[in-house]
């Protein structure tokens, strides 16, 4: 059954899992930043070279849905070689479930911060909103 002071006992509880969760979020969210900062470097310096703004939709459009498509398979990749990484609470005490808080580490670093971290691609979804508005 239901109960609010439960629940709220639960929300405050500081017990072991608890606390394995929280360092396992903090790893992978170190891990995965650092993955970020290599990938996004790399993107920059060899496939971001040229800054044109192109003046058809249709052009921007396949080149917008290819950095997609490479973007993707950097995610892939990425969350493959942050998988390497083991578990340190689950190295410490073994009943704790593994990659449990590894989805939340993913979609921030991966996502939020990828995105932030590429400004080209993000000036060509800036170009297309203006040329769809316009």
């Amino acid at each position: 059954m239901y109960s609010f002071n439960n629940r709220l006992k639960q929300l405050f509880s500081m017990d072991t899992i608890r606390i394995c969760k929280i360092f396992e979020l903090i790893q992978y969210s170190i891990v995965f930043y650092v993955l970020v900062l290599i990938a996004s470097y790399i993107l920059n310096k060899y496939y971001y070279k040229e800054d044109e703004k192109s003046k058809s939709i249709i052009k921007l459009i396949f080149s917008i849905l290819l950095d997609l498509l490479i973007i993707i398979l950097l995610f892939f990749y990425l969350r493959k070689i942050g998988l390497l990484v083991p578990s340190i609470p689950h190295l410490l005490y073994p009943k704790f479930k593994d990659y449990t808080t590894l989805n939340y580490s993913v979609h921030i670093a991966l996502i939020v911060l990828l995105i932030e971290l590429l400004p080209k691609f993000r000036h060509k979804l800036d170009d297309l909103v203006e040329l769809i508005h316009h």
